[in-house]
């Protein structure tokens, strides 16, 4: 299976290796694994059982499509790609909104959505389309700030709970911005720079589910609330 997840943890993570910092917080490589969270709006796909080879690789080459011309999807729909998968004789979408990160897509605008892949691919294929809700549960990230890149304008939380692993080490991870996230902090103006004054103080993170498996291990945030 043909997989493309359109990382918005490549973007912040491409200037990794060089920062100081992560050199002397012993990080090493690793890969980005995401997990499967459950969809919270969808669309019902067409039936598409028993596809032969060619109509599976029509769908890959409309999946092409699909990814090729995602900034004009962004820009018109407001919603940003997380997964795209061709999967049991199907297109599966993950997308979140973009710009106002914890805003629901409604019914209609997953159907204008679904109506434009169409048009893209020259008319309708078998597709669902799950949308990430962000930041009304619990935090993938909490700790405290312990250090600032502010090369790569980055965050260092520090689980004072948590392990990691079967170590001593306590959980740890760089947490980035996404191009739509927001820093938020009692009395100020939402912003998407962090500063060196964060140190010291508690923050939780509500991430892309993307996470880099190094020490500390590396993410991408929508939202970061500092105490």
């Amino acid at each position: 299976m043909r997989i493309w997840v359109l990382a918005l943890l490549a973007a912040v993570l491409s200037g990794c290796a060089a920062s100081s910092d992560e050199r002397r917080a012993g990080e090493g490589g690793g890969s980005a694994t995401s997990p499967s969270p459950a969809a919270v709006a969808s669309i019902k796909p067409s039936e598409a059982s028993g596809a032969s080879p060619s109509a599976v690789e029509g769908l890959h080459a409309i999946q092409d499509i699909i990814s090729g011309r995602w900034e004009e999807l962004r820009e018109k729909h407001s919603l940003e790609l997380l997964l795209s998968a061709v999967h049991e004789n199907e297109i599966q979408i993950e997308v979140r909104s973009f710009g106002e990160v914890e805003r629901i897509p409604t019914k209609e605008e997953l159907r204008a959505f679904e109506d434009n892949l169409y048009e893209l691919a020259g008319g309708s294929f078998p597709v669902r389309i799950g949308v990430r809700e962000c930041c009304s549960g619990s935090p993938q990230v909490t700790g405290k700030i312990e250090g600032v890149d502010r090369e790569t304008n980055r965050i260092l939380i520090v689980s004072e709970k948590k392990k990691n692993g079967n170590t001593d080490n306590p959980l740890a991870h760089w947490v980035g911005l996404s191009p739509d996230g927001r820093l938020y902090a009692a009395g100020e103006e939402p912003t998407d720079v962090l500063e060196d004054d964060l140190v010291g103080k508690q923050a939780e993170a509500w991430t892309s589910g993307m996470t880099l498996q190094s020490y500390p291990e590396q993410t991408v945030a929508f939202k970061i609330v500092v105490k």
